[in-house]
């Protein structure tokens, strides 16, 4: 088995119901309607919905994971009530009711490097593309630039971090 997943997001089915199994892929979108969390797991395969409700402890976490994060979840494959059938994805008919979730990396948190000992860290924050006036033939082209921060942990330690200073500059 895979450490992070059994099955890829586009994989299961109602045969699956009953099912012990782990996904992972990235927060496509996540929806709180208090008390009880969907996720909307992404791969590169497909999507998968995923419940999380009757453990507040895991229910507080999964409304606090952002958009495009990546994550592990484990659980049971349900099959959908009647109603909340989605035709537009291959696994529409089934969700996976989450016991577990770990998040393996939040967006925005992209390739931390310690620096000082502990008191900061160099993180690339994103990709952006920037004009490139010296492009060939006088055309504009974009090019990828990466961007680095020194950043500090928030003192609330809920895994926000503040910029210092821009380390590129």
């Amino acid at each position: 088995m895979h450490a992070y997943r059994t099955h890829n997001c586009s994989e299961i089915r109602e045969k699956n119901v009953g099912e012990k199994i782990r996904l992972a892929g990235w927060v496509q979108v996540v929806r709180d309607l208090g008390g009880v969390v969907f996720i909307d797991l992404r791969d590169q395969y497909g999507i998968t919905q995923v419940v999380v409700s009757g453990n507040d402890e895991l229910v507080d976490k999964a409304t606090r994971i952002p958009n495009e994060s990546t994550i592990t979840v484990y659980g049971t494959v349900r099959k959908r009530d009647e109603e909340t059938v989605n035709t537009n994805i291959d696994t529409g008919t089934v969700e996976l009711f989450a016991e577990e979730i770990e998040i393996l990396e939040k967006y925005g948190a992209i390739n931390a490097a310690n620096l000082d000992g502990g008191t900061s860290t160099c993180m690339t924050v994103k990709n952006t593309l920037i004009n490139d006036a010296t492009a060939l033939n006088g055309e504009h082209r974009s090019r990828p630039v990466a961007t680095a921060f020194v950043l500090t942990k928030d003192a609330s330690d809920d895994g926000d971090y503040s910029v210092v200073a821009n380390k590129l500059d």
